[in-house]
């Protein structure tokens, strides 16, 4: 509820919300971004790209609905990039928001720049050590804007995720890949770093039964 509560105050509360049938691009797939991707599918979007430098987790982003999951650097290796790609399979139209939560800046945000569509909104969700520096032309031309977000700060944003869990229309139980219980506590953070395991969402409680 947590992660997913983040994606949604910055794309619904902050940003003004998903236009249904526009396109979404997340940057990044770890619990927010998948939560990015679960939401921008319940709130309309036509197509989901998402983008990830781990394969490990490329299954979790599916599974979470992307229509769409490629590897920036992979696209790099073929002479592409991730923003080309956008606007190649959306013949030129591009993306309606875009999700940053990579906090990878200088990485994603020339990407980013260039697949945004007339009208778009950038939601910026990750958090980054390093500035990065882009040209803002594209922004002005294109009408568009970022919106930073930080949290779920906010009222009825925790209730209205728990209702869209129980009414169906998203299901984060799909991107838990680690139960652990309390006492194994040092052990769950060791694992999560591991990017081999590819794991999505860890949970920890008093409560799991380890016999399982």
């Amino acid at each position: 509820t947590e992660p997913t509560s983040v994606a949604y105050s910055g794309i619904q509360i902050n940003a003004g919300g998903i236009k249904p049938g526009s396109n979404v691009v997340v940057f990044g797939c770890g619990p927010i971004g998948l939560a990015s991707i679960a939401l921008a599918k319940a709130f309309g979007a036509a197509k989901v790209f998402a983008f990830n430098t781990n394969p490990a987790r490329d299954q979790l982003a599916w599974d979470m609905g992307a229509d769409v999951v490629k590897s920036p650097r992979e696209l790099k290796k073929q002479g592409s990039s991730a923003g080309a790609f956008v606007l190649e399979q959306t013949d030129g139209i591009g993306a309606g928001m875009v999700i940053e939560a990579t906090g990878r800046f200088s990485d994603v945000y020339p990407d980013i720049i260039q697949c945004i569509g007339v009208g778009a909104r950038v939601v910026q969700l990750g958090i980054g050590a390093t500035p990065v520096i882009f040209d803002g032309g594209p922004l002005l031309r294109k009408n568009a804007h970022i919106v930073g977000s930080l949290g779920q700060a906010g009222s009825d944003i925790f209730p209205s995720v728990l209702r869209l869990m129980s009414s169906g229309r998203i299901d984060m139980r799909k991107m838990i890949t680690g139960r652990y219980h309390l006492e194994d506590c040092a052990q769950a953070i060791a694992d999560s770093g591991k990017r081999d395991l590819g794991h999505g969402k860890v949970m920890v409680s008093q409560f799991y039964d380890r016999k399982k």
